[in-house]
């Protein structure tokens, strides 16, 4: 292949990344058609880019056992039309989840992308926290430089949360600026764990402010996942390298609850995930979750093999289900919890396994490539006990580019070894 074609698909690529990054850090400032365009333009420019390069293409046996998997999932998603009592409210998710899958699968097969992927992701993730920390620091500033260009209900509700000591940055939830912080974190913590050398002040420094921002949301439900996630990653790596893993994940936290302190002695307001869990809502701490499961699992018993439909739950609630197993177990059945299980776990193993060999064979340099897929895995499922991981489809786009990022380091080694051949 001459430099000139490589150049091409690599800007090709680039403008594929960037829709999606776009998509995912950005998609409740874009009107509901045009979300769905992007989403739909992002799966015909990556067949079109495949199929392009289709000689280059190569499917390992793991990539092609994924693959199958996915599309289970997507069968899943597409049966359950036939007897959902919702029918607009399936098509529309299973649509976005169906689509978030097919563009797993396109990742999967073919590119080299993940570096570009993870760059994008933590740009935008600064820019989320940034804004997060101007709208605390400079709350004036912010309502007359930042809120006059946001849509009038995404400025009510960032002011409602403000008003309430909680920090949304420029988005309409909580909860979306907690996650696309939590993905900077992931990033940054990664790449800090990975390296051979003592990780720099600046370095360590960054990541704090990521976490004030992350603590001025307020959401317990992210913080819990981001400490679990960066206890696991830091133990298993640990273990590879031929440590002690319960002694490595003690110490992280030893460190992660010092360094909380810190933060929260300097910005009071940093608290409030904290003092959240010592808040009950009518006497419930799970802040009426509890009244969500019981009801989910009612829905269950009534249709155990397939469910109600995707996307129902929220049709009879008026709410998400907030615990993933329930969600799974009401909407899609024994079938589709057993389905998106095994894709957990087989992706989950996969990369665990991988990440291993990869450090075996001393390519360190894709170690954090590989402990920001684990962490994002590890996040997904935490944060899916209690909050709406398939609903909030910018949270399943993170994980499906994350779980994609080993099959193609994988390929990307093999045809290393072989041209070295």
């Amino acid at each position: 292949m001459t430099e000139s074609k490589k150049k091409l698909q690599s800007k090709y690529m680039d403008i594929v990344l960037l829709l999606l990054s776009t998509w995912t850090f950005f998609n409740y400032l874009l009107p509901g058609n045009l979300s769905n365009i992007i989403l739909f333009a992002s799966i015909i420019v990556l067949v079109f880019y495949i199929t392009l390069n289709y000689k280059q293409v190569i499917i390992t046996s793991n990539q092609l056992l994924v693959i199958l998997i996915t599309f289970s999932l997507i069968f899943v998603q597409i049966i359950s039309l036939l007897y959902s009592d919702y029918v607009e409210s399936t098509i529309y998710r299973g649509y976005l989840i169906n689509s978030i899958l097919i563009i797993g699968i396109l990742l999967i097969a073919y590119g080299h992308w993940h570096k570009k992927a993870i760059k994008y992701m933590l740009i935008f993730s600064i820019i989320h926290t940034l804004l997060t920390l101007f709208s605390y620091v400079f709350p004036t500033g912010f309502n007359t430089i930042i809120l006059p260009f946001l849509p009038n209900h995404i400025k009510i509700d960032i002011i409602w949360f403000m008003s309430n000591g909680f920090y949304s940055g420029i988005t309409n939830q909580i909860s979306i600026n907690a996650f696309y912080i939590s993905v900077g974190i992931s990033i940054l913590y990664s790449t800090i764990l990975a390296k051979s050398k003592k990780s720099s002040k600046k370095e360590i420094l960054f990541l704090a402010v990521l976490f004030i921002a992350l603590l001025l949301t307020g959401k317990r439900g992210h913080l819990i996942a981001n400490v679990i996630s960066m206890m696991f990653i830091a133990g298993i790596y640990t273990n590879i390298k031929g440590g002690n893993f319960m002694g490595k994940m003690l110490k992280v936290v030893i460190l992660l609850t010092s360094l909380l302190f810190a933060i929260i002695i300097i910005f009071p307001e940093a608290a409030s995930p904290i003092t959240r869990f010592l808040e009950k809502q009518d006497g419930d701490i799970t802040s009426g979750r509890t009244d969500l499961y019981i009801n989910a699992l009612e829905l269950f018993s009534q249709k155990p093999l397939f469910g109600w439909g995707t996307g129902t739950f929220a049709n009879i609630y008026g709410t998400g289900n907030h615990n993933i197993i329930f969600q799974l177990l009401s909407e899609n059945g024994i079938i589709g919890f057993v389905t998106f299980t095994v894709f957990l776990l087989f992706n989950f193993i996969y990369t665990i396994k991988k990440l291993k060999n990869n450090y075996y064979y001393g390519n360190k340099e894709n170690d954090r490539f590989y402990l920001f897929s684990i962490s994002t895995q590890i996040f997904f499922i935490t944060y899916g006990l209690s909050g709406n991981v398939l609903n909030d489809e910018y949270i399943l786009m993170v994980y499906v580019i994350a779980i994609a990022i080993p099959y193609r380091l994988q390929v990307l080694k093999n045809n290393k070894f072989i041209t070295h051949q």
